[in-house]
């Protein structure tokens, strides 16, 4: 979160109050399954912005990817301009 409100493109706060939330992110444990996420979105059909996103994270899997050994990449400059593409497109509709 702290990344992507560095680069400009978006302003993410944190809250512990569900129905404030926009985006919000659970972790589940499932070894049941082969998804390491899933995301379900809603979002307006006249200006394609998001409303509502729930993402669940299956920490089953997750353990060694997101703390991967070796060198650390941040959000890089590729995804900033896509992010701010979307973005400026769908406020321009």
């Amino acid at each position: 979160m702290n990344s992507w409100n560095k680069t400009g493109t978006f302003t993410f706060k944190e809250t512990t109050n569900k129905n404030e939330a926009n985006i919000v992110v659970q972790q589940v444990e499932d070894n049941t399954t082969s998804v390491t996420g899933i995301t379900t979105t809603s979002y307006n059909p006249l200006t394609n912005h998001l409303l509502k996103a729930q993402v669940k994270l299956n920490t089953y899997y997750l353990q060694s990817v997101m703390y991967p050994a070796g060198l650390y990449y941040s959000i890089q400059e590729q995804d900033i301009n896509v992010a701010r593409d979307l973005y400026k497109s769908a406020y321009a509709a």
